[in-house]
């Protein structure tokens, strides 16, 4: 009997062949997208290193994340402040100096060793101007097998803690006969996907389609243009590490046997 835990852990460890680790890259993910058609956040700027960060010249608001980080990490929601930038995520003002400081710290971060990992860069993306009104995008992380998607997380990141709720494909809210909470980590939320939900599974089952692997998430954002892809994550971690929220032993065998099956039609 196998388990979802244990097949990422495998690509984890370098065990899956051909993973399309480029994806990581977020200049290259975009560039990804744009071939295949898919609706993709604009990158405006990017920069080798810290050092170089320059931010005159661009929008009244902007994002700066490093290219090869993930949850959320290095992630800075800025607008023009007369002292500065203020950065929307910790609600704080900072200076150029400081930003680039702050960059450097994930720069230095250990896990930019993985092998798989290689020019870390940074970009700015236009800010996503969010259709509902959120200040903060609410992000929508779409589970996606070979074409098929099976589980959308929605994230409210302008709530502390953060707001979030789990929906299987048929938009229904999952409990804990499959995915638990962690009170102390999130808040579970009331999402309605009822307008938003079909476009999310065809943006997503499209992604996933064209990514040629058997598992993937595609995490997107409701812009005021539509449907946007902010990044392709081939290990997403919220699962993985199980902090704030968990599969039962049940639907873990039920994903593994969805990879197993992408993984055959994959091959085939």
């Amino acid at each position: 009997m196998e388990y979802w835990h244990q097949y990422l852990q495998r690509r984890i460890d370098g065990e899956e062949p051909d993973v399309p680790w480029f994806l990581h890259d977020k200049i290259e993910c975009a560039r990804f997208c744009q071939t295949h058609s898919l609706p993709v956040v604009n990158i405006l700027r990017d920069f080798e290193t810290p050092a170089e960060i320059n931010l005159s010249g661009l929008p009244l608001e902007f994002v700066l994340k490093p290219t090869q980080l993930h949850s959320a990490q290095g992630v800075m929601v800025l607008s023009e402040h007369p002292e500065g930038f203020h950065e929307a995520f910790y609600d704080e003002v900072l200076t150029e100096d400081e930003i680039r400081e702050r960059q450097q710290e994930f720069f230095d971060r250990p896990e930019l060793n993985q092998k798989h990992l290689s020019g870390n860069r940074l970009i700015v993306e236009e800010k996503v101007v969010d259709a509902d009104g959120y200040d903060i995008p609410r992000d929508f992380k779409v589970y996606a097998f070979g074409g098929r998607v099976e589980l959308i997380l929605v994230i409210d990141r302008n709530t502390r803690p953060h707001t979030v709720q789990w929906f299987d494909r048929k938009l229904t809210p999952i409990g804990g006969d499959r995915i638990s909470y962690n009170p102390r980590k999130v808040d579970i939320g009331d999402f309605d996907l009822s307008e938003i939900g079909p476009e999310i599974i065809r943006v997503g089952e499209a992604a996933s389609s064209a990514v040629p692997t058997p598992f993937c998430r595609i995490d997107l954002y409701r812009s005021v243009q539509g449907l946007v892809i902010g990044e392709i994550t081939l290990t997403p971690g919220g699962l993985y590490f199980g902090q704030s929220y968990t599969l039962s032993r049940t639907y873990e065998r039920n994903l593994a046997q969805q990879w197993r099956d992408a993984e055959k039609a994959l091959s085939s």
